[in-house]
């Protein structure tokens, strides 16, 4: 049984929308998303650590898509602004800010998404 309370950073109703209601379809989008937000972040921060702009600015444009498709605008839009920075060439101190508060807010994204599938299970 799916516990709404338990979730405040991914759209529950939002990913079963796109998903048609279909709990198999549900489990992948999430298992997809799981599989790659963590390894691009762990990429995005070596990118930005290193100064590389370009692979800063592609990968956070497609962590903004990722995190957009599960209905967490929020670290979609930090994303973007990471992204919109970089491009902007404001200095690599900001987009490391908002990395680290991208990083934090997967943690409880995380969470949750793994919470979801176990409940899904249930």
């Amino acid at each position: 049984m799916i516990h709404k309370d338990n979730y405040q950073h991914i759209n529950l109703e939002y990913i079963y929308d796109i998903a048609d209601g279909e709990d198999d379809f549900v489990t992948e989008i999430v298992n997809n998303c799981l599989d790659a937000i963590g390894p691009n972040l762990k990429k995005l921060s070596a990118a930005i650590a290193d100064g590389d702009e370009q692979t800063t600015i592609f990968l956070a444009h497609k962590l903004n898509g990722s995190f957009k498709f599960i209905g967490c605008n929020e670290a979609g839009d930090i994303a973007a602004l990471i992204e919109e920075k970089m491009k902007n060439n404001a200095p690599v101190s900001a987009a490391l800010t908002l990395n680290n508060d991208l990083c934090e807010r997967y943690k409880g994204i995380e969470r949750e998404l793994v919470l979801f599938l176990n409940e899904l299970k249930a």
